[in-house]
């Protein structure tokens, strides 16, 4: 009897051609892939972005114009309108709505879920611009934005000082503070609420102002005039180029007290009158036309008065219909908003950064301290921590429920290192992906480890029958008891990724939502089905030459364990053919199960998503 050629062995059945042989007869190159998996699982997994929810782009568009001092019935005529007749013209709109309030309108764009809201703005800002010609010409320049309904500010913060007035701290808040806080990537706004706006008040004596000939309008267009830089060129010379321009910009009540109010009836007020006169005058009356005018100038002078003769000017500040306190003391609120596609833990660990760095830098003024009231990534991480911390106290029972019925460290073993390999190829995918690390696809990832227990316990069971009841050699258990089971775990594992794929074509907010649930199923159901293909086979074939046992199973809690499993085997026998003898009766029962179950089902809530307890307590009242 002659031994097998090395060309008869390697075409036996014991090895065969399938991937678990290939990665059983491979260990070190087995290994040496999992070990580049792990790697780029862990290079990922610090490169995931974190949010409590997947990223959701609200398929709206406002517009807002601001138009200060003015009537909600005036702003919906002049203003609403205007930008509806327009706007109502954006390609892909479903539906327009709007709101007018005192000096304010807000127009809503709506847009079917997917649309691309790039493409959207700039067919909306088309419309808005022709609208600007129908527009009061006093108003602020319209704003066109994405807007998220639900969005709220990431981070919050109140502002205080000991020495300086609430409208010198809301005066640094907003020309000082916010350009820094708007400039951070991922930041759409930056508003502050409270403390005192600074206002320079004219008050008109009105009176006085009559007697001079003078009106409203001629104090509105005046200060208007006088309160404007004016770009003055270049002034050149043969050693150096300075660029100039008129300060004159009104920055205390001095300056708005001194400003020049031209007469009526004076040289300046009339010159324009005068030249359009002497242009249209005949030639022969030329000369007496002149005489009167040298008898005029008399009186007709550069008569100009300062601003002081008919007004107070004081420098205080806005009524306040705002206020905001801090631990009693009154304080100016700073909220930060994120575009609608910005990751809220990036966002606001920049604006953290940002204000480490001002105030490292001596930007912030000594008397001004600060305190963050609402940090949305702290929120974030807690709740992130919460799911990832139950996530492995899962694993970890798991693994106890492993060893109790393996009743082997061995078993045990291989299964453990199969875990965190699994989960390192899941979130590689993931990060492949652009998904983000949220408590819904963190949810999706723990159905995906369970899947990885159910396929590597049917796996290893299969092995240890081969190895222990049918006294095969380790190799040769591995490579059998794989090729028997590998088709069912392949068919069970397709089988359920086959069952959450089509949630993929839901369209919708829900679609967006649950995208990344489904997709970091399927990416660990993927992961979950590679390991115990390749790493389950490979390690129970490589522990197998252990001489080394646990004797876990001799122990008397897995004794004693082992005796209940073995009582409740033996009474599921003798159930098993009462439950064949009442099949139709074992179906009524079932049927009546289930219509107790539809019953009970209308009686529970329905919300979209389910309520997000934050640690905040907010107080309202109206009076």
């Amino acid at each position: 009897m002659t031994a097998p050629s090395p060309r008869e062995e390697k075409s036996s059945p014991e090895t065969g051609r399938g991937i678990a042989n290939r990665c059983i007869q491979r260990p070190v190159g087995t290994l040496a892939i999992a070990s580049v998996v792990f790697v780029l699982g862990l290079f990922f997994i610090d490169r995931l972005p974190i949010d409590l929810l997947p990223a959701v782009e609200y398929p709206q568009i406002r517009a807002t114009v601001n138009y200060p001092g003015t009537a909600p019935e005036v702003m919906e005529e002049q203003v609403t309108r205007v930008l509806e007749r327009n706007l109502a013209s954006t390609e892909n709109l479903v539906h327009i709505d709007s709101r007018a309030s005192e000096g304010r309108t807000n127009v809503n764009l709506h847009f079917e879920y997917g649309t691309d809201l790039n493409v959207a703005l700039q067919d909306a800002a088309r419309y808005l611009e022709l609208a600007r010609t129908q527009l009061p010409p006093d108003i602020e320049p319209p704003r066109l934005y994405k807007f998220d309904p639900s969005q709220d500010p990431v981070w919050q913060a109140g502002f205080s000082s000991t020495i300086r007035s609430e409208v010198d701290v809301r005066d640094w808040v907003e020309h000082r503070l916010a350009p820094q806080l708007i400039a951070i990537h991922g930041v759409s706004g930056v508003e502050a609420a409270g403390g005192m706006v600074r206002e320079m008040q004219v008050i008109v004596d009105q009176e006085r102002l009559r007697s001079y000939g003078l009106t409203m309008h001629d104090l509105i267009e005046t200060l208007a005039a006088e309160n404007v830089d004016i770009a003055a060129g270049w002034m050149t010379s043969a050693t150096f180029d300075v660029m100039a321009k008129t300060d004159g910009l009104l920055r205390s009540a001095e300056d708005v007290e001194n400003v020049l109010i031209t007469l009526p009836g004076s040289r300046t007020s009339d010159r324009d009158n005068s030249r359009a006169g002497s242009r249209s005058t005949p030639r022969g009356n030329a000369r007496s036309n002149s005489r009167s005018s040298d008898r005029s100038d008399a009186w007709s002078a550069d008569r100009r008065i300062r601003l002081a003769e008919v007004a107070t000017v004081t420098d205080g500040h806005r009524e306040q219909r705002l206020f905001v306190r801090l631990d009693g003391t009154p304080a100016t609120q700073v909220s930060v908003f994120k575009l609608p596609g910005a990751n809220t833990v990036e966002v606001v660990d920049s604006i953290n950064d940002t204000i480490e760095q001002l105030e490292r830098s001596g930007f912030f003024p000594e008397d001004i301290q600060y305190v963050a009231i609402d940090d949305q990534a702290f929120f974030i991480r807690g709740a992130i921590a919460s799911v990832s911390t139950a996530a492995i106290l899962g694993g970890v029972l798991a693994m106890f429920v492993v060893l109790l019925f393996l009743g082997s460290l061995r078993k045990g073993l291989v299964i453990g290192l199969s875990i965190p390999i699994a989960l390192m190829a899941t979130f590689a995918l993931m990060g492949m992906g652009d998904l983000t690390l949220n408590i819904i696809s963190l949810g999706g990832l723990a159905l995906g480890v369970g899947l990885l227990l159910d396929n590597a316990i049917v796996m290893l069971e299969n092995i240890d029958r081969h190895r222990d009841a049918l006294g095969k050699s380790p190799e040769k258990a591995a490579h059998e008891g794989a090729r028997e089971v590998s088709s069912a775990i392949v068919a069970g594992t397709l089988t359920n990724l086959a069952a959450v794929t089509p949630f993929l074509l839901m369209t919708g907010l829900a679609a967006l939502i649950f995208r990344e649930l489904i997709l970091t199923i399927s990416f660990a159901i993927l992961a979950t089905l590679a390991a115990a293909l390749t790493l389950v086979p490979m390690l129970a074939a490589l522990l197998g030459h252990v001489r080394f046992e646990s004797r876990l199973h001799r122990t008397p809690p897995l004794r004693l364990w082992s005796w209940f499993i073995l009582q409740l085997q033996c009474a599921y026998a003798w159930l098993l053919p009462y439950v064949l003898k009442l099949r139709w009766g074992v179906l009524a029962l079932a049927i009546v199960g289930m219509l107790g179950a539809l019953r009970l089902s209308e009686e529970l809530g329905q919300e979209f998503l389910p309520q997000v307890d934050d640690g905040n307590v907010s107080v309202r009242m109206v009076l």
